[in-house]
This record gives structure tokens, sequence and C-alpha cells, in this order.
């Protein structure tokens, strides 16, 4: 073989080498490019689920606040008929029936609201002394939709509050300010921790039939027979209501 074909079959060679492996880069390059497609496909799919997810989960938000909005809150409350507070009670009746004229009493007289900024409002304005308030008293409890008590009270003695929560909270609350408020403001607040306590525990009183063999004993008469199942009259006092603490109170009509 002479030196120039053997010359021509190493270029040949080498050449068919270079053609070789440049193949192999194209097909590397090109297998790198389908891998990178298929997986920028998988991100895209991904990104497109999660935000699939994300749209499904914003509309069941949505949907949840609008049925929350649709169901609105109903705070319902009952007036204790107080006595000496008759006519703050005839009043603060008169204006929420001016506030909220579109809201009848049941029989049972609730006075109801449809959130706890609305009640709290309505209470404070009627509770402040004049002029940023009427400076009533009044003692209402928090019922259920049945008109059963749900342990909550909210009481005004006259010296501009609101004591709100069980009955310990509200007396606790009233001897708290009592002990650093000023002497008109104690008298007020002594009135009304004698009133609220005397409505959380009333004494019992003799009944008719009671009273009727007392007295006869005390003239020498013969004493009458007790009739059966003597009913307990109502409790003489400050309140007309059964105490709203142990029982649904009566409101005031």
């Amino acid at each position: 073989m002479s030196k120039q074909k053997f010359d021509k079959d190493t270029t040949a060679q080498a050449q068919d080498a270079i053609r070789e492996e440049e193949k192999k880069k194209e097909e590397e390059l090109k297998a790198q490019n389908l891998a990178k497609e298929e997986e920028e496909k998988k991100l895209a799919m991904r990104n497109l689920q999660a935000e699939q997810e994300a749209a499904e989960e914003q509309a069941q938000l949505l949907n949840k606040n609008d049925e929350e909005d649709k169901e609105v809150e109903q705070i319902g409350l009952h007036l204790l008929d107080i006595k000496p507070w008759k006519k703050d009670s005839e009043e603060l009746l008169k204006d929420y029936k001016d506030k909220f004229p579109d809201r009848k009493l049941d029989e049972k007289g609730t006075l109801l609201f449809t959130s706890r900024e609305e009640l709290e409002q309505f209470l404070n304005d009627q509770a402040k002394l004049p002029p940023e308030g009427k400076g009533r008293k009044f003692l209402v409890s928090e019922v259920d939709a049945k008109g059963q008590l749900l342990g909550k009270h909210h009481f005004s003695c006259g010296d501009g509050k609101v004591y709100s929560g069980s009955p310990e909270e509200i007396i606790a609350k009233l001897k708290e300010n009592q002990a650093t408020a000023n002497p008109t403001t104690q008298k007020l607040i002594a009135d009304g921790l004698s009133i609220f306590e005397r409505i959380l525990n009333p004494k019992p009183q003799p009944t008719t039939d009671a009273k009727k063999r007392l007295e006869a004993m005390k003239s020498g008469d013969q004493p009458p027979a007790p009739t059966a199942e003597p009913k307990q009259e109502e409790s003489e006092g400050d309140y007309k209501s059964p105490s709203p603490f142990n029982s649904t109170p009566n409101p005031f009509h």
C-alpha cells in the first residue's frame, strides 16, 4: 500500500470518527431536550392542578362566607320587670321597638339582636349617663331560640355601666367598682347590689292560708283548714318575674 493511499484511509477513518461523535452528541442533546420538555410539561401540569385546587378552595370559602352571611346570628334577651325600675323598663322596651320596628316580639317578649356588637351597643346606649346615653337601670338575660337561659346576664344599676356575665361575675364587678367610686355612685351600686342579690336569692313569702292561720292563732279563733296544695304567691319585693337565675323569666310586656 502506498503512503498516499494510507494517508487517505487514515483521514477517512478520522472523519468517520468525528461524524460518529457528532451524531452521538446530537442524539444525547436531543434526549436531554426531550427530557427537559417532559419535565416542563409535568411542572406545568402540577402548576395547573395547584391553581385549580386553589380556585376550588377559594370558591368553597366564598360559599361558606355566603352561607354564614345568610345565617344571621340571633341573640335573644328577656327583660326582667323590676318594680322600682318599671319606668326604665317601659322606656327601654319602647326604644327597642322604635329602633327595630321590623322585629316583632314573641309571646315571651324576647328582644332579638343580629350580632353581639348590636346587642352591646343598644345596652350601652341605655346604660350610659346623659347626654351620651339614657342612664337606665335594667336586668336582661340571654336566652336561646326556645327561651331557655344561656347563663349570661346584663345589669345596669344607674352608674352608667353595663355589668355582664354570670350572677357571681356581675356581683364581683359591682363590688369592685363600688370600692373606688364616688359617694353618689357608691349609693347607686349599693342599691343595685341589694336588688340584684334579692333577685338572686328571693326570700319565700307565706302563703294566703299560712297568713290566715297565723292571724287566727293570734286572735284565738279556730285556724282554718289548709286548702290542698296551696299555691305560693308572687314574692313581694322589687320584681314581678321569677328569678332569671333558676328558671325562664317572664319578661316585661
